[in-house]
Protein backbone atom coordinates (compact mmCIF):
# COMPACT_ATOMS: atom_id res chain seq x y z
CA UNK A 1 0.00 0.00 0.00
CA UNK A 2 1.65 3.34 -1.38
CA UNK A 3 -0.04 6.55 0.96
CA UNK A 4 1.26 8.53 -1.85
CA UNK A 5 -0.92 6.94 -4.88
CA UNK A 6 -3.45 6.99 -2.08
CA UNK A 7 -3.05 10.56 -1.58
CA UNK A 8 -3.47 11.25 -4.95
CA UNK A 9 -7.17 9.71 -5.57
CA UNK A 10 -9.21 12.59 -6.58
CA UNK A 11 -12.55 11.11 -5.76
CA UNK A 12 -14.29 10.80 -2.69
CA UNK A 13 -14.18 7.57 -0.94
CA UNK A 14 -16.17 5.29 1.00
CA UNK A 15 -14.08 2.21 2.64
CA UNK A 16 -16.50 -0.21 4.09
CA UNK A 17 -14.87 -3.04 6.26
CA UNK A 18 -16.92 -5.87 8.25
CA UNK A 19 -15.58 -5.71 11.97
CA UNK A 20 -15.02 -9.96 11.62
CA UNK A 21 -12.17 -9.11 9.13
CA UNK A 22 -9.09 -10.59 9.43
CA UNK A 23 -7.09 -7.82 11.11
CA UNK A 24 -4.91 -7.38 8.46
CA UNK A 25 -7.60 -6.42 6.79
CA UNK A 26 -9.33 -4.20 8.44
CA UNK A 27 -6.01 -1.93 9.03
CA UNK A 28 -5.28 -1.90 5.66
CA UNK A 29 -9.11 -0.70 4.83
CA UNK A 30 -8.04 1.73 7.93
CA UNK A 31 -5.19 2.90 6.54
CA UNK A 32 -6.82 3.74 2.97
CA UNK A 33 -9.25 6.08 4.79
CA UNK A 34 -6.30 7.81 6.16
CA UNK A 35 -4.46 8.68 3.40
CA UNK A 36 -6.99 9.15 1.24
CA UNK A 37 -8.21 12.28 0.57
CA UNK A 38 -12.22 12.71 1.27
CA UNK A 39 -11.94 9.15 2.28
CA UNK A 40 -13.68 7.51 5.43
CA UNK A 41 -14.07 4.39 7.17
CA UNK A 42 -17.59 2.47 7.56
CA UNK A 43 -17.40 -0.72 9.45
CA UNK A 44 -20.19 -3.32 9.60
CA UNK A 45 -19.49 -4.91 13.32
CA UNK A 46 -21.06 -8.49 12.88
CA UNK A 47 -19.90 -8.93 8.62
CA UNK A 48 -16.38 -10.25 7.63
CA UNK A 49 -14.95 -10.68 4.54
CA UNK A 50 -18.67 -11.18 2.27
CA UNK A 51 -20.33 -8.72 3.36
CA UNK A 52 -21.67 -7.41 -0.08
CA UNK A 53 -23.45 -10.80 -0.64
CA UNK A 54 -24.24 -11.67 3.54
CA UNK A 55 -25.44 -8.53 4.62
CA UNK A 56 -26.82 -6.89 1.47
CA UNK A 57 -29.41 -4.77 2.65
CA UNK A 58 -26.90 -2.68 5.19
CA UNK A 59 -24.31 -2.42 2.08
CA UNK A 60 -27.10 -1.03 -0.13
CA UNK A 61 -27.69 1.34 2.64
CA UNK A 62 -23.90 2.48 3.03
CA UNK A 63 -24.11 2.71 -0.79
CA UNK A 64 -27.18 4.90 -1.23
CA UNK A 65 -26.18 6.93 1.83
CA UNK A 66 -22.96 7.67 0.51
CA UNK A 67 -24.51 8.82 -3.67
CA UNK A 68 -26.77 10.69 -1.82
CA UNK A 69 -24.59 12.82 0.46
CA UNK A 70 -22.17 13.28 -2.29
CA UNK A 71 -25.03 14.49 -4.75
CA UNK A 72 -25.96 16.57 -1.88
CA UNK A 73 -22.58 18.49 -1.50
CA UNK A 74 -22.05 18.58 -5.18
CA UNK A 75 -25.53 20.57 -5.58
CA UNK A 76 -24.31 22.76 -2.61
CA UNK A 77 -21.07 23.74 -4.32
CA UNK A 78 -22.57 24.54 -7.65
CA UNK A 79 -24.75 27.44 -5.79
CA UNK A 80 -23.70 31.00 -6.19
Amino acid sequence: MNPARLRSLAVPTQVVCGGLSHPAVRRANELISVHAPDAWFVGIEDAAHFAIARHAAKMADIVARHVTDQAAQAALASLP
